[in-house]
């Protein structure tokens, strides 16, 4: 057990192991906090679809110097033949036409999901169509983004907004239940803490479908009020001077300042967890760097699991 296959355990009830899936049969005991972690996940894989535009933006705009370009401009770029073109090969499904042009619901109907308005069935419908290990799926979409392959490129835009569009319909489903609003509680102010239902919320009052909206008016938007303003907000939030931006507005023009082309988002919460395992000897860490369980962490986990058990 590692950070990554904890992940696809968690978030999609199975982990890979080699060219392979396996199931994860996670004990009732357990499906409570299993059920957080993946609310946590589905904030991660947003966090890292939004690191990836930043990085994608600030990369797009550094041959244009201190002019910039609008964000109008740049995501027409969404309208290259390339795009289509890549995301046909990384994906495995034919696009035709104008990526920019076409919607969330006509690109996820390629892979046989009902084409229509984002509701709770076509969110369980995209749950079961998209499993660990599959091209549209998260953690795949995630490696592409972070080995930069498509940076310099629009293509890399598209990714990032299959990403939050795959993450944001999958997560639908659990946005009025009682783990969707615990989630939600995390946001102490909606403007600066960027969770799903922040997003959410925020793409319900800008498009009357999100989902059946254009990918070039998605991108804007995203863009504009996700990327560039919210880290012109934070940056002067945390420095009062701004002083640590990287992207500047001038008029209607953007313009970076500066470098950036990782995305480091991860799961700090994941490595926290196992050093307080270790310190207690539950578990001990190989020399391949996975954490296992020892003889008293089995134990302990045996006993709790058949305590919990007992109790329903």
């Amino acid at each position: 057990m590692n950070v990554s296959s904890f992940g696809q355990a968690v978030y999609f009830g199975r982990f890979s192991v080699e060219t392979s899936a396996k199931a994860v049969n996670i004990p009732n005991a357990l499906q409570d906090i299993a059920t957080r972690w993946r609310m946590f996940y589905f904030h991660h894989y947003m966090s890292v679809a939004l690191e990836g535009m930043f990085a994608w933006l600030n990369n797009a705009l550094v041959e244009h110097g201190l002019s910039g370009l609008s964000i109008e401009k740049l995501v027409e770029q969404l309208n290259a033949k390339s795009i289509t073109r890549d995301l046909s090969t990384v994906l495995a499904v034919n696009i035709a036409g104008r990526f920019g042009e076409l919607t969330p619901s006509s690109i996820f109907g390629i892979i046989g999901i009902p084409e229509g308005k984002l509701n709770d069935e076509l969110s369980k419908n995209l749950d079961h169509a998209i499993p660990c290990m599959t091209t549209f799926s998260e953690n795949e979409l995630e490696t592409l983004i972070r080995a930069n392959t498509y940076l310099s490129s629009a293509t890399g835009l598209a990714l990032n907004l299959l990403l939050i569009a795959t993450t944001l319909a999958r997560y639908k489903q659990w946005e009025a239940t009682d783990y969707g609003s615990w989630l939600a509680s995390v946001a102490t102010d909606t403007y600066l803490d960027l969770i799903p239902p922040v997003i959410c919320k925020g793409l319900a009052q800008k498009f009357e479908s999100w989902w059946e909206t254009s990918w070039q008016d998605l991108a804007k938007y995203l863009l504009g009020r996700y990327v560039v303003r919210q880290h012109l907000t934070m940056s002067y939030e945390k420095s009062y001077s701004g002083d640590r931006c990287i992207l500047q507005e001038d008029g209607n023009n953007v313009v970076t300042t500066g470098s950036f082309n990782k995305v480091g988002m991860g799961n700090i919460r994941f490595h926290s967890a196992t050093q307080i395992l270790e310190d207690l000897a539950l578990i001990e860490i190989g020399d391949d760097s996975v954490p296992r369980l020892t003889s008293d962490g089995s134990r302990l986990l045996k006993n709790e699991l058949t305590k919990y058990g007992a109790k329903g």
